[in-house]
């Protein structure tokens, strides 16, 4: 059984943040680390890279990421895939956030065979600051780009809804929940939101 584990607080006072995967042992109960630490080009204090992380079902691709990355916290999540011997971690995909704020990879999950992720940026504005943004990247025939396959704004909400604070895909890549921190429901305001999205091989629908 294979895990991985988001270390923001990196037990420093920098905080810079790492990921490290591990092989669990059920018979002797033990973790062993398995492959290099894993860590966000050029850290900076108080990055935390690692707030948030996800490990493919068959343990062969892993994801990190952390809002705080950058000048202005604009965010970034990391991609990581076995190498070709099968003994250490290649990074695949590195992607920041374009603005001051954006919080990319507030929030990240991979489906069953690593093939699909799930990116929340909480903080992305749309004529109102935070109202939050969610993006799925899909690997191609044998590589990922940096461009999202598919993106969903919030258009229509409010200010601070923060869509993307979390998000999860199901094993299959076609399902994926989308939780908002702050969205009004109409009568009560900051009651929060979530958004389930299934994808029948074309277009994503609610």
């Amino acid at each position: 059984t294979r895990v991985v584990m988001g270390m923001p607080g990196d037990g420093t006072l920098t905080e810079q943040g790492y990921v490290k995967v591990y092989n669990y042992n059920r018979s002797t109960n033990t973790l062993t680390q398995f492959g290099s630490t894993l860590s966000a080009p050029s850290p900076n204090v108080n990055d935390r890279f690692g707030r948030a992380v996800s490990i493919s079902g068959n343990g062969n691709v892993v994801a990190g990421g952390t809002y705080g990355y950058g000048a202005n916290d604009v965010g970034i999540f990391r991609v990581y895939e076995l190498n070709g011997s099968g003994t250490d971690w290649n990074n695949v995909l590195s992607v920041t956030g374009t603005n001051g704020y954006d919080y990319r990879g507030s929030d990240i999950s991979l489906n069953y065979d690593g093939t699909v992720i799930v990116v929340g940026v909480q903080g992305k504005d749309n004529s109102g600051n935070d109202k939050g943004r969610v993006e799925i990247f899909r690997k191609g025939t044998s590589s990922w780009s940096s461009t999202p396959t598919s993106v969903f704004e919030n258009y229509f909400g409010n200010a601070i809804d923060s869509m993307g604070i979390t998000v999860d895909i199901n094993g299959a890549g076609d399902t994926v929940v989308i939780g908002y921190r702050e969205s009004d429901d109409g009568t009560r305001l900051n009651t929060g939101k979530v958004r389930v999205l299934y994808y029948n091989g074309y277009v994503w629908s609610e």
